[in-house]
């Protein structure tokens, strides 16, 4: 009824706009777009303009890495005009993970690895860190499956940092002359462990990638 009084007044829907963003555009993986805050302005022929509701958006489905905008639709009779808004999807760390690649130091020595690219012997000779799977649940447990042994336990996220815990859900000891940190970074996961003996340090970094 009003789309029909406005087009015989000979007034017309133009375009329309988000003139406020929603409360949330940057997303991890997984969730879904909440438009709450956002305030879409429609224009009309005649120059004005006002706030309308009834909008719609897509996708409604649970946000991919892909996804970097959300369409807004809004019909006004047969009119329909369409507006963005631009949304960010981080990686989330729930799934499983594989060796991509590895930086392995010792003393002055570096040699830096593509998993995909390492011969057969190389496969051998870091065989701990390239057939290693790292498994996020989404309940919190953490399964790590290496050669010859699987360990279960759990880990909490702090921002990026990811937090390994024991299965009681404590954070799990350092061991002396270990230290191991986790984390996300540029949608990889990355662990670096640092060991020290006998004066000598040896470190590696491995980046894995989800899948």
């Amino acid at each position: 009824m009003v789309s029909a009084i406005m087009a015989a007044c000979g007034k017309t829907l133009t375009e329309i706009s988000v003139t406020t963003q929603p409360t949330k555009v940057a997303y991890t993986e997984g969730e879904v777009f909440n438009p709450a805050g956002m305030v879409v302005t429609a224009t009309y022929s005649d120059e004005s303009n006002k706030a309308v509701t009834g909008f719609d958006y897509s996708p409604k489905a649970a946000l991919g890495l892909s996804d970097t905008v959300i369409k807004i639709t809004y019909t006004e009779g047969d009119v329909v005009k369409e507006a963005q808004v631009a949304i960010t999807v981080a990686v989330s760390i729930v799934g499983k993970w594989t060796p991509e690649s590895l930086d392995v130091t010792m003393g002055s020595a570096k040699v830096s690895l593509v998993v995909a690219q390492m011969t057969a012997a190389e496969r051998v000779q870091y065989s701990d860190f390239v057939n290693m799977t790292m498994d996020f649940k989404a309940d919190g447990t953490l399964i790590m499956d290496s050669p010859g042994e699987t360990e279960t336990g759990k880990y909490r996220m702090e921002g990026d940092k990811v937090i390994p815990l024991d299965a009681d859900g404590k954070v799990t000891p350092a061991t002396p002359g270990v230290t191991e940190t986790y984390e996300l970074k540029d949608g990889k996961f990355v662990m670096n462990v640092s060991i020290t003996e006998s004066g000598l340090t040896f470190t590696v970094k491995v980046i894995f990638k989800k899948g």
